[in-house]
């Protein structure tokens, strides 16, 4: 995170596809395995006058009085340094942190938890939270929207008690993706929902996505949504063939 917020005002990076070694190298750099002491600490060394300024008067914004120096660092960093962009993250932030009370009783998600979807994964390497998903358990017509919200809530914050970065890296094994399944309107709609919490909610928590076994027809679909997802969350999210393993491990 602190890397990330030295980081901020540099020039974006050229649209060029990665390479494996290139997604490795950029997921490290951007989840450093933690800081030895408390964000809000490192970065009164770490930002420029302009930048500290801007964090310590969001902190002081009566929108942000329930959230800590790193959510409203996470704010500022996810909207580019865009003050008042900032400042409607962090009111999203505590309306659903409000609205969405944990911890949820596995009596309040019965259809998810038994579809084993998706899972807690562990830790990576770099002290992130792994998230897993299985398309081919995924069965999303037979589940309700508020069941959703509410899983995604429980296994978002149980999964960042486990990180050291407060971030996760989603790992999605993609073989099982049935088009007709997966892309029907309710389908759709879970999987926006999931990129707004990303983008907004849960701001700078994802470091990395990477989608598994992604078969050739998911490729032509990813090419006509990702217009729609905001750029700093699509650069993140990668996808890749069978010969996954080498890339995962590293």
């Amino acid at each position: 995170l602190l890397r990330a917020a030295r980081q901020s005002h540099r020039q974006k990076t050229t649209t060029t596809k990665p390479t494996p070694t290139r997604i490795v190298a950029k997921h490290r750099s951007a989840l450093p395995a933690g800081l030895a002491e408390p964000t809000a600490a490192a970065l009164s060394r770490a930002l420029s006058d302009e930048t500290n300024a801007a964090l310590r008067r969001l902190q002081a914004e009566p929108a942000a009085k329930n959230l800590d120096s790193d959510d409203c660092l996470r704010a500022l960093l996810a909207r580019e340094w865009d003050y008042a962009a900032a400042l409607e993250t962090v009111s999203a932030m505590v309306e659903w942190k409000s609205s969405h009370p944990s911890p949820i009783e596995p009596a309040d998600v019965p259809v998810t938890l038994r579809m084993k979807a998706f899972l807690p994964g562990g830790v990576a390497r770099d002290g992130s939270a792994v998230l897993a998903g299985y398309l081919e358990r995924w069965f999303p017509a037979k589940y309700d929207w508020d069941e959703h919200v509410r899983f995604i809530n429980h296994i978002f914050r149980a999964s960042l008690k486990r990180s050291r970065t407060d971030r996760f890296v989603f790992l999605f094994d993609m073989s099982g993706w049935n088009l007709l399944r997966h892309a029907s309107p309710h389908s759709i709609r879970i999987i926006f929902s999931l990129v707004r919490l990303v983008h907004v909610e849960f701001a700078e928590r994802v470091g990395v996505c990477l989608c598994l076994s992604t078969p050739a027809a998911f490729q032509y679909v990813w090419k006509l949504i990702v217009p729609l997802i905001e750029p700093r969350i699509a650069s993140r999210v990668h996808l890749l063939g069978d010969d996954w393993g080498d890339i995962v491990e590293a």
